[in-house]
């Protein structure tokens, strides 16, 4: 089928404000940086394709057959075009499209160039010797990509070693008739497809008025739909009516029974995340007060819990969120972890700033400072062992251990045991032992002026461990039975 266009009809197809209308048809001055400069000459009815729409006379194809058939280096990716050529009196280049049966020339168009490509088109030297009708070279300011345009006669075979060429009139019969064949098959098939079109839109708008209430019935559904969730919604036209962002739709029961399925798909997709909202509520109103009953504590250590969201908890220490979780039981734990281990950090500094203040006050009040005991409980000789016990009975931790045998510390946890300075009510005891045979020998490094009876129970304790550790054992030499601890040091503290 074909149809007339007017003068912006024209300029709309070939998307130019160069297009002039004529007593036949129209002109196309086609000029530009990657343009062949012709100027087309168009017939005024145009081709209509399968759904109505102009198709453009200036289209090329590619056609390895025709475009080996010239014999030239192209150098390129070649597309062809059938029509006649000819000079205008001013000289200027003309091209009519046609069909190929009919056509005496053939407008070839060569891209070449661009990223990754090694093609740089015809170098342009000797290119009329060739016989070429017209060149054009329409390339890039930098000469790295463009397109060559050519005029050959059709049936063109060029002949390497002369500057003449020969047409090869059966090769072009073959090529033309079959270009033409599927050209006009082509158009019969899309004039079939476009009057099938008609008719089927022609018994759509027949239909429209018995399908569209059950149409407006399920819109009416999907907008019910829509207060959950965002649903496409039917918007209905004289011929066609459209889903959401789907393809145009023809008034059929079987496009009805679609957008039937698809109000049932989405009902129940709908439910589905009614079911998941409600059971996310339920969840969300059971774990809240679990949650917030840590809040306190959070606070304590500048950290915040909020709930505002119904699927997940946060916890913020500030303005930065540090944890989000589900509601459940496994994260409430995680909640209580996090806090618990910013209390345990707190504390931890809180503890080491009061400890350097008091190592501070009791290095002034001129407490011993620096006590170095050494430390080996691996062997059964030259065991030592050191303790500083507070005024409540319990033992202090080292500050550090010193081994210049650094295996010897890791791994047997071997050395000096260091405490840097001796606080106010801590005693402070040594115990050592050559060998099993020998004396446990027990000394008191640093006295209080007053002993609480916690550290004469600690100190009980010790002696107590020590002579149960050593009873029995015999050494291996002498053959001589440990001694035992006796009084130890309670002899010189009580």
């Amino acid at each position: 089928m074909k149809k007339e266009l007017t003068i912006k009809e024209a300029r709309e197809l070939f998307k130019s404000e160069k297009v002039f209308a004529t007593d036949s048809g129209f002109i196309f001055n086609d000029f530009g940086k990657y343009c062949p400069n012709l100027t087309f000459v168009i017939d005024r009815e145009f081709n209509l394709d399968e759904n109505g729409k102009v198709i453009s006379p200036i289209n090329y194809i590619e056609d390895r057959e025709v475009t080996d058939s010239f014999n030239l280096d192209l150098n390129g990716e070649a597309k062809i075009l059938f029509g006649d050529f000819w000079r205008s009196q001013k000289g200027g280049a003309c091209f009519r499209p046609k069909d190929a049966k009919k056509a005496k020339h053939i407008l070839v168009r060569v891209n070449w160039g661009g990223a990754f490509k090694s093609s740089r088109g015809f170098n342009g030297n000797g290119v009329h010797d060739c016989g070429a009708l017209y060149f054009r070279c329409a390339s890039s300011n930098g000469g790295g990509s463009g397109c060559d345009y050519w005029i050959l006669p059709v049936g063109y075979v060029h002949q390497y070693g002369t500057n003449v060429y020969r047409i090869d009139w059966e090769t072009a019969h073959s090529y033309c008739a079959r270009i033409s064949a599927t050209s006009k098959a082509q158009r019969a098939e899309f004039d079939h497809l476009y009057k099938s079109k008609l008719i089927a839109e022609e018994i759509s708008r027949k239909s429209r008025a018995a399908l569209l209430p059950a149409l407006v019935e399920i819109d009416q559904k999907l907008g019910e739909l829509g207060e959950y969730v965002r649903v496409s919604r039917i918007s209905l036209d004289d011929t066609y009516f459209t889903l959401g962002y789907r393809q145009p739709m023809l008034y059929t029961s079987e496009n009805l029974a679609f957008v039937q399925e698809f109000l049932d798909d989405e009902t129940a997709r709908v439910e589905q995340i009614k079911a998941e909202r409600l059971a996310e509520q339920q969840k969300w109103e059971e774990f809240t007060p679990k949650f917030m009953s840590l809040q306190q504590r959070a606070e304590a250590v500048d950290m915040t819990i909020t709930v505002e969201n119904c699927k997940h908890a946060e916890l913020y220490c500030g303005d930065e969120r540090i944890m989000q979780k589900d509601y459940s039981y496994e994260s409430l734990e995680a909640f209580d972890a996090k806090i618990r281990e910013k209390e345990q950090s707190l504390e931890a500094q809180r503890r080491a700033a009061a400890k350097l203040q008091a190592e501070a006050e009791a290095r002034a009040a001129g407490l011993p400072s620096d006590i170095r005991i050494w430390k080996r409980t691996g062997g059964r000789t030259g065991c030592s062992k050191g303790w500083v016990i507070g005024s409540d009975g319990v033992a202090r931790e080292r500050d550090d251990l010193f081994n210049e045998n650094y295996r010897r510390a890791q791994r047997y946890d071997e050395g000096y045991e260091i405490w840097n300075q001796i606080l106010p009510g801590e005693l402070v005891i040594r115990w050592s032992k050559s060998c099993t045979a020998a004396d446990h020998e027990c000394e008191v490094i640093h006295r209080p002026d007053m002993l609480t009876e916690a550290q004469i129970e600690k100190v009980a304790e010790i002696q107590s461990d020590i002579d149960e550790e050593w009873r029995g054992l015999t050494g291996l030499a002498s053959k001589k039975e440990s001694p035992s601890i006796g009084d130890g040091w309670l002899a010189l503290l009580v």
